[in-house]
């Protein structure tokens, strides 16, 4: 309250600026459209510390809620800014505003690591300026030499570091840049893979309550589709290596893989000529598990034969829908077939 009291005496500007700030940086509990109105300040301000948290907010706003909380759309949104405005503009989220938020938070954390492995490059300048604060790091320039302050000596990865790294001058306590990036780089990666994590967990239990509930195939076989690129998005990521839970992420992936196919070819094939299945059919996203659905299907039975497998399966996708997914699978079956 008392940052906002002081800035009352400056420009208007700048006290919507710290308002937007204190009230990102707050802990009391708003609703999603007062945190997307915050976010949205922060970004006229150009704060991308008040953007992350903001999104973060977000993103745990998300994950509070209960399945049944959820709007579900019956169709594949083509204008996810505008689709997100419309529902977070009445405190409303769907599976959409929550894969919508995470890719603007993971976009931001992805610079903070692009940064960190190379410092001496300025394209993310500003996102290294943060995650150094984040640390309570304060950068300093003295006789042509950079030196990184500590404003809190005690914090808990300075202790995991060791003191040795420390070194005193009077009061003040710096330390090289080498351990600060180290400490930002296993920081922002762990931040990564457990929201990325806490993403999914979230996607498969709309899956399964939309399943539970009957509600549309199209709302089951999208979430699929969303689980799928969320995982693989983690698992091909340079960022994360096998020190992280990357059996968790294929585990999620394989989940998409076997249940997609079911509503790629439904025993009643009527239901995947829908327009809104069609229009999923033909993302990329939709390509890439066919794909692996396609392996999948030939590792578990082995090679196919023409006589049964492969003819049936490229029946049962030529009779059902007219794309490129269908090219791309005939060609697939007939190379299968002739080696």
């Amino acid at each position: 309250m008392k940052a906002k009291s002081f800035a009352k005496n400056e420009s208007d500007n700048f006290y919507e600026f710290v308002c937007a700030e204190v009230d990102v940086l707050s802990n009391e509990q708003s609703n999603i459209f007062t945190m997307m109105t915050n976010l949205n300040l922060t970004r006229r301000h150009k704060s991308i510390r008040g953007e992350i948290l903001s999104l973060r907010k977000i993103l745990d706003a998300h994950f509070e809620l209960n399945s049944s909380k959820y709007v579900w759309q019956d169709e594949v949104i083509v204008d996810s800014a505008k689709h997100m405005e419309g529902l977070v503009s009445k405190n409303q989220v769907s599976v959409d505003t929550l894969v919508y938020f995470w890719k603007c938070w993971k976009e931001k954390i992805v610079n903070i690591l692009e940064y960190l492995a190379c410092i001496d490059v300025s394209e993310h300048k500003n996102y290294g300026q943060f995650a150094f604060n984040f640390l309570c790091v304060w950068k300093q320039i003295s006789n042509m030499n950079e030196i990184y302050l500590l404003l809190n000596p005690d914090a808990d990865w300075v202790k995991k570091m060791g003191t040795n790294i420390l070194k005193r001058n009077g009061k003040l306590v710096s330390v090289d840049v080498h351990p600060i990036i180290s400490a930002a780089r296993s920081y922002w990666c762990s931040e990564l893979f457990s929201v990325g994590m806490m993403v999914l967990n979230n996607l498969e239990a709309l899956h399964r309550f939309f399943v539970k509930n009957t509600i549309s195939v199209f709302c089951q076989s999208r979430s699929l589709t969303l689980i799928y690129e969320v995982a693989k998005f983690l698992l091909d990521s340079k960022f994360l290596n096998q020190s992280f839970g990357l059996k968790a992420l294929q585990k999620f992936v394989r989940f998409s893989v076997e249940h997609f196919s079911g509503y790629l070819f439904p025993l009643d094939w009527r239901k995947s000529l829908t327009e809104n299945m069609v229009s999923l059919r033909r993302t990329e996203v939709s390509r890439y598990l066919l794909k692996e659905t396609i392996h999948e299907h030939i590792r578990r039975n082995g090679r196919l034969t023409y006589g049964c497998n492969a003819c049936q399966f490229g029946k049962q996708i030529k009779s059902s829908f007219q794309s490129k997914i269908v090219v791309f699978t005939s060609k697939a079956l007939q190379l299968l077939h002739k080696n």
